[in-house]
């Protein structure tokens, strides 16, 4: 009876075949079979991407233990026992096992019996029910080291041994394979045998290459004759260079170390290793649907969902609710699936960044996260869907277009890498992200003549290709109007169509309903008080009487009640501005830092004027930046909003004002306030007499008392002659000793004295 494993014996004879038929015509043997197989590869993905191919993805957790061992070879068996009988080998279902190089993990440190099991599973008769590929995928930046940012992803240790197991092998452009047995630091006679049984009898690779990554003691050439490329060792690279058949030859595997080989060179010398850029062109591939790639086949996991549903307008203080509602959700309820509603027409930029990086930042292994558009998703909302591991819409349901006010170039070129660290960690065309806040864009979809793979370029990003010759245009896209569900499934970029939020649950086969995340009536109370506080008149109110009080508090010593007052407003006033998405600890460092320079001003290094001048920049720069979400006004929006800014920014110093008027005018003979104003001193003499003041001359060391409060000026007395003194910044209570320690014309600088 015809099996897998024959058919797969008739195909490399037939290799074998055609291989001689080539060398005997005189052409490259490998490269001609490379050529026809990609050709022929290309033209069945090409036929199969819509036949609804099944394929599964199982993640290798790397290094390999037991535990994984056991996981895998679980969600494998219930692939091969869920596999219909075909007639084909290429209508078999596929499991992709994606090792976990995405991470950043090599493999090393891999156990050799738990690697052994699972490549004995993987080789077995039931596993040639389906089709296994090993997937290498590129390491993700959020997972690189910065130090070692050009290095690609690389598999080492014995899960070197699980790919060869796999029927394909398919690496990441840039990636690398090799050094089997670095954890084994003595090399024994079973573990050699152990490899060349299982690169023979898969054949991924040629068993001279497996064998140079297990055994360091072979060295491996790549010959050029006139019959095709070879591999061979030393022994045979000099017989061949004798009989004058070596044309060419070059170092695959120097001896003395264990080999590791790059993609590029696996890809030459077998037919079963393909180099490829991201999971999309891996899926092209093999003529399956990108987005069911995104479906791990881990067995039936308990779901515990958590549903957030966002407002229109995507602003700071809805971002920052959500959130902290998921993570006290994932603490709390130990939720697993985070299901976030979109159904906003726009929102804020830097708000609506952040949570598409929060939720793109989820391991998939632990939190799964997954967006559905209930009727839109525009603007900088439509970067939220694209960041989920899976996004659900239903047919009427528009996926980016037009808003308002459109972001311009400069503002987008400043996203680039924002967009690339996106679209790298969901395998995403990076144009898309762009896309969604430039709908103008000219973005069309692009195929790969060899690989059959589709993506959204603009003629631009397709021009910059290293195979650029090799892309033709299909179709122009229009996203003025934005992606509707059934062009954005079309396009593999939503993985499924509901016709509303509530099917969710039967998706996903949830036990109970998913938790809804929504304010408790504090949270609503204090989001109702901080919005009135934002408002423009409580806005103007606020810094009216934080400036009022703080100028009273200057007035006299000593932290009072004034003191206490202003510093409320200034907090209440940068409160509420926060949580309305205004302000942050930008503004309010500048707010703090500005009062320091002009309190200096004042008292330190009085008559300098650049403290003075800086001070009071950055306290009006503070307050206009905590009072709008903009620097420089872009729109009418913008516009109509500055005057407001302008007008709290005027209230602000008008408190300062009528503090000043009113201490001097009517507070002095209030009861409450008598002690914040300085008080003339008890006598007949005028201290505006300054005909009989120069009439005296005052000497260093004299001593004194003062008459009024020295803030840090104010009169003194020495002897019967009444003079303007100054301290050293030093607040000086009324009949209080002082000395004269500096005479310098009209100046006199003096200091208490102390008792003896």
């Amino acid at each position: 009876m015809f099996s897998f494993s024959n058919s797969r014996f008739v195909t490399v004879c037939g290799v074998w075949f055609w291989s001689i038929l080539c060398c005997e015509s005189g052409t490259n043997s490998y490269v001609t079979i490379k050529r026809r197989a990609v050709e022929q590869e290309s033209t069945v993905a090409g036929q199969a991407s819509g036949s609804g191919k099944q394929a599964f993805l199982v993640r290798v957790p790397l290094p390999i233990d037991h535990s994984a061992v056991q996981r895998i070879t679980q969600a494998v068996q219930r692939i091969i026992d869920r596999a219909p009988p075909a007639v084909r080998p290429e209508d078999r279902p596929i499991a992709i096992l994606q090792f976990d190089t995405d991470r950043g993990a090599t493999g090393a440190g891999s156990s050799l019996s738990d690697c052994l099991d699972l490549a004995r599973m993987l080789t077995s008769g039931d596993a040639n029910r389906i089709k296994t590929v090993a997937y290498l995928p590129a390491v993700l930046d959020r997972f690189r080291d910065p130090q070692q940012r050009g290095i690609a992803c690389q598999l080492v240790g014995h899960a070197v041994m699980v790919a060869l197991a796999a029927e394909d092998l398919v690496i990441a452009e840039g990636g690398e394979l090799g050094e089997a047995t670095i954890d084994q630091p003595k090399l024994d006679p079973l573990t050699l045998d152990i490899y060349r049984n299982i690169a023979s009898n898969r054949l991924t690779i040629p068993v001279s290459m497996a064998m140079s990554m297990v055994d360091p003691r072979e060295t491996l050439f790549a010959v050029t004759t006139d019959k095709g490329d070879l591999i061979v060792n030393r022994d045979e690279l000099d017989k061949l260079s004798r009989e004058g058949k070596a044309i060419e030859s070059e170092t695959l595997a120097p001896g003395g170390r264990l080999a590791r080989y790059t993609v590029a060179q696996l890809d030459r010398f077998s037919i079963n290793v393909h180099a490829v850029a991201d999971r999309q062109q891996l899926a092209v591939r093999y003529g399956i649907n990108p987005s069911t790639l995104q479906s791990e086949v881990d067995g039936p996991k308990k779901w515990k969902a958590v549903q957030l549903d966002l407002p229109d307008y995507v602003d700071h203080r809805s971002v920052d609710w959500g959130m902290r509602a998921i993570e006290e959700a994932l603490s709390k309820e130990k939720a697993n699936l985070v299901i976030v509603v979109v159904d906003s027409r726009g929102g804020n930029l830097d708000s609506c960044m952040r949570m598409a990086k929060y939720l793109a930042d989820f391991d998939p292994e632990r939190v799964r996260t997954s967006v559905y558009i209930g009727k839109h998703a525009c603007g900088p909302a439509a970067l939220i869907p694209l960041s989920a591991d899976h996004l659900i819409m239903s047919e009427a349901s528009v996926l980016g277009g037009n808003y308002e006010p459109l972001l311009n170039q400069n503002d987008l070129r400043m996203l680039d890498d924002e967009f690339r660290r996106l679209a790298t960690a969901k395998e995403r065309d990076q144009v898309m992200f762009e896309a969604m806040l430039n709908p103008k864009i000219e973005l069309s979809r692009w195929r790969h003549e060899q690989t059959g793979q589709v993506r959204m370029m603009t003629s631009a990003e397709q021009a910059l290709m290293t195979d650029a010759a090799t892309w033709k245009m299909l179709s122009p896209v229009d996203l003025s109007q934005g992606l509707t569900g059934k062009q954005a499934e079309q396009d593999g970029i939503a993985r499924s169509l509901l016709a509303t939020a509530d099917e969710l649950g039967t998706f996903y086969q949830l036990e109970s309903p998913a938790k809804q995340l929504t304010p408790t009536k504090t949270d609503r109370m204090i989001e109702r008080f901080a919005r009135f506080l934002a408002s423009p008149l409580m806005a103007g109110m606020l810094l009216f009487g934080a400036m009022f009080f703080l100028s009273t508090e200057m007035s006299t010593p000593g932290v009072g009640v004034p003191g206490i007052l202003g510093t409320l407003c200034v907090v209440l006033f940068f409160w509420s501005q926060y949580l309305d998405g205004n302000a942050d600890w930008l503004e309010v460092l500048l707010f703090v830092v500005g009062i320091s320079f002009l309190l200096m001003e004042l008292f330190v290094f009085p008559g300098t004027i650049i403290l003075g001048v800086a001070g009071l920049l950055m306290v009006v720069i503070s307050i206009v930046l905590a009072s709008q979400t903009f620097l420089i006004p872009r729109n009418s929006q913008d516009l109509a909003r500055l005057p407001v800014s302008l007008g709290i920014v005027c209230a602000a110093f008008s408190g300062g004002l009528v503090a000043l008027v009113v201490l001097r005018k009517y507070l002095p003979n209030a009861p409450f306030f008598k002690r914040m104003m300085l008080e003339p001193p008890k006598s007949d003499r005028l201290f505006g007499d300054e005909s009989k003041d120069e009439e005296f001359d005052v000497l260093v060391g004299q001593r004194g008392v003062a008459v009024s409060r020295l803030v840090p000026s104010g009169k003194a007395r020495f002897g019967n002659k009444y003079v303007d003194v100054m301290t050293e910044g030093l607040i000086v209570d009324p009949k209080t000793k002082i000395e004269i320690i500096e005479v310098n014309g009209n100046r006199v600088l003096v200091r208490p004295v102390e008792k003896d």
